[in-house]
């Protein structure tokens, strides 16, 4: 099953909700981002598992196409951004020799 055309048909489904224009579905991607969050909190805490942080997870790389499709961001956009992030980490680490 493809990625976007399964997104896109939620985005519709939801278009008469908070407005339109995908907000329902940016909310839902914040709830997400925050349950992944409690996930790994949990993991530090050594309350979880393998099976539930994976969920999570994956839900957010689904929240992330969502985000994508919503605010009309490209893949080559987040790539560029993502190259120029872990340049700035590795830069950060060759010269102070820890990230944080």
């Amino acid at each position: 099953m493809e990625i976007n055309k399964v997104i896109n048909k939620s985005i519709q489904s939801t278009n008469d909700l908070l407005g339109g224009n995908g907000n329902y579905n940016l909310v839902i991607a914040m709830e997400e981002l925050n349950e992944l969050g409690q996930q790994i909190s949990k993991v530090l805490r050594g309350k979880s598992d393998k099976r539930h942080l994976i969920e999570e997870v994956a839900d957010v790389v689904i929240a992330l196409q969502y985000i994508k499709q919503i605010c009309n961001i490209s893949g080559t956009e987040i790539d560029k951004a993502i190259q120029y992030k872990i340049k700035r980490l590795d830069d950060t680490i060759n010269s102070q020799g820890i990230y944080k």
